[in-house]
């Protein structure tokens, strides 16, 4: 099979399965869903697989008319693009080795639509005009809030519903704008007219998805209460389409027109969200939340890189931000903790608590973790930033560690934790190509010594400062209509920036 036909094929592959599913269920009256997802899953990761290996040091745009029609619908694969499919390969790889498929979709309804869900992050990846890309971005976030409501989480996939939706507005506002000056959907072209004007509608669509402050609160909210596996799914993937759309949408179209102002309000939105992520985490009563939280920090370091030019380095980040948080999720189905008060983890294994140190380390980018050597390559620099890095990685590591711990035996995930540990070791061996330097100096002493320290005196601070608990909730986004102004906010204050 040719490799433009395989990247055509690649978002069909869960639809394909979709169809099965539905067949098989009406004509024997069987339910082979479980299998249909762990097959689809499978089919999607020897085939998304072969793309990275094609286009890994490839260089320009792949472009794939449909037909031959002038408004024909358009696929398209480059280098970059590698880094996206790579994040959603690893989302996909906790789908098969979790064995949770059944637990977290719990009925054929809910499969299928997880089938939808994937057909739409697959499809958003290879499309290359932007009528198609809000197609494919509609059917993710729809399907996103319809599976977190069969959850019965109701007001989290209200607020999912609401918050994709003001994306998708900004956005759609952004295509229509681009196509009456442009005359094309095509989001490789040239931007050469109301260039500002349509930056600041993508812009502000994907600061939107991609949490950045003060628009954040929508992800431990609709992150934290989704089953494991799906609260894997969302924040591994789904989130990092708000990065695809300021990378292609904003960042490359600003940067090739020179319009730095642009490329200034998204870094100092980035360096906030990565701060008050890490502050939010420290003050995280609920533990799955807190784990949510690092999500936004997460995205915020990925974006200040990408902004800053450095491309690669974000988006290696971004593939180990997916793996590391799809571990960090699924190990809590190992614990039960109390959510009233400061949440006590009281049942937990000896590997358990190995894999959730590792997941904090990775988390704060402390050494000796991958994520650490990634940021160590940042050659953006700017005043107070490596007093920011240290107190961002002491507030990250005192907010995990916080909770009291109880250890003991609990039930056998052996085979889990040494799938996932291959799994993160073919990541970094891959990746480690494409990090420039691995880099040793005094500063790796200073942060184990920062983390030991967290460790020892995490609950100390935090009993000590227990008025701002839940400082998310009760001091910043109280409701809905605080959230909403944020955004109105954010939208005035991009504007008069831009003028």
């Amino acid at each position: 099979m040719k490799i433009n036909e395989l990247i055509l094929i690649f978002p069909i592959i869960p639809i394909i399965f979709v169809f099965l599913s539905i067949l098989v269920k009406y004509t024997i009256k069987k339910d082979i869903s479980p299998y249909t997802v762990f097959i689809s899953g499978i089919a999607q990761i020897i085939s998304g697989g072969y793309i990275i290996a094609h286009f890994f040091n490839a260089s320009g745009v792949t472009k794939i008319p449909v037909s031959e029609f002038n408004y024909s619908i358009l696929f398209s694969m480059d280098r970059f693009k590698v880094y996206f499919v790579g994040c959603y390969l690893v989302t996909l790889c906790f789908v098969v080795i979790s064995d949770k498929i059944r637990e977290s979709f719990d009925s054929y309804y809910l499969r299928n639509l997880f089938l939808f869900f994937l057909a739409g992050c697959s499809g958003l990846l290879v499309t290359g005009d932007m009528f198609n890309f809000y197609v494919f971005y509609e059917l993710m976030i729809i399907c996103a809030y319809s599976i977190i409501a069969a959850n019965e989480k109701f007001y989290a996939s209200l607020k999912y519903m609401l918050f994709g939706t003001l994306s998708s507005l900004f956005f759609l506002g952004g295509v229509i704008f681009f196509y009456t000056s442009h005359g094309t959907f095509d989001f490789n072209c040239q931007f050469n007219s109301n260039i500002v004007q349509i930056l600041m509608l993508f812009n502000m669509a994907f600061i939107i998805k991609s949490g950045f402050f003060p628009t954040s609160f929508w992800v431990p909210t609709c992150h934290g209460v989704a089953k494991s596996l799906f609260s894997v799914c969302l924040s591994a993937f789904p989130i990092t389409t708000g990065i695809y759309g300021l990378f292609y949408f904003v960042v490359l179209p600003a940067m090739a027109n020179e319009i730095t102002i642009v490329i200034t309000f998204m870094k100092i939105l980035a360096i906030i969200s990565i701060i008050t992520s890490a502050v939010f985490i420290f003050f995280e009563p609920h533990l799955k939340k807190a784990v949510a939280w690092s999500s936004v920090t997460a995205m915020g370091i990925i974006g200040l890189a990408v902004a800053s030019g450095e491309f690669e380095i974000g988006f290696i980040y971004m593939v180990m931000h997916a793996f590391y948080k799809g571990v960090f999720f699924l190990i809590l189905d190992d614990v039960e903790y109390d959510k009233k008060g400061v949440s006590s983890i009281i049942r937990s294994g000896k590997t358990t608590r190995i894999f959730y140190v590792i997941s904090v380390l990775f988390a704060a980018g402390i050494f000796p973790a991958f994520t650490h050597f990634i940021k160590s390559n940042f050659s953006t620099y700017f005043p107070g930033d490596k007093i920011m890095w240290l107190s961002v990685m002491f507030l990250i590591s005192a907010g995990y560690f916080k909770f009291t711990y109880k250890y003991y035996k609990t039930g056998n995930r052996k085979r889990f934790y040494i799938k996932s540990s291959i799994l993160g070791v073919a990541i970094i061996y891959i990746l480690l190509k494409k990090v420039p330097r691995i880099r040793f100096d005094a500063i790796m002493t200073f942060e184990f010594i920062l983390f030991f320290f967290a460790y020892r005196f995490s609950k100390y601070f935090y009993h000590s400062m227990i008025i701002l608990r839940d400082l998310g909730n009760r001091y910043f986004y109280r409701n809905l209509n605080n959230e909403f102004l944020y955004v109105v906010f954010l939208f005035l204050a991009g504007m008069l920036t831009i003028r």
